[in-house]
């Protein structure tokens, strides 16, 4: 969600404000000129306040759902590949 001009990446302002009013949270990404977080991507994640991009999930994890802050270990005997929403059967 757009917000006035000049809003900083990795910060929020609320209301239409033009000075950061608080740091994007984590599970969230502010590209810039937010008035509200945008959660990260399933596949992506987020674990540090204040950013302006989500992390694509490393291999041997999975991000399930949209705003993610912690990627989850791929369980024994799946497949997790880089970007991966869910694990996969081994085969």
């Amino acid at each position: 969600t757009v917000a006035t001009k000049g809003c900083w990446p990795g910060y929020v302002c609320r209301g239409g404000d033009v000075y950061p009013s608080e740091k994007c949270p984590v599970g969230h990404f502010c590209a810039g000129n937010n008035s509200v977080p945008e959660p990260c991507a399933a596949g992506m994640y987020q674990n540090v306040t204040g950013q302006s991009e989500c992390m694509a999930c490393p291999a041997s994890y999975y991000c399930e759902g949209e705003g993610t802050v912690q990627p989850e270990a791929c369980p024994a005997g799946a497949w997790c590949p880089a970007g991966t929403t869910r694990p996969y059967a081994n085969l």
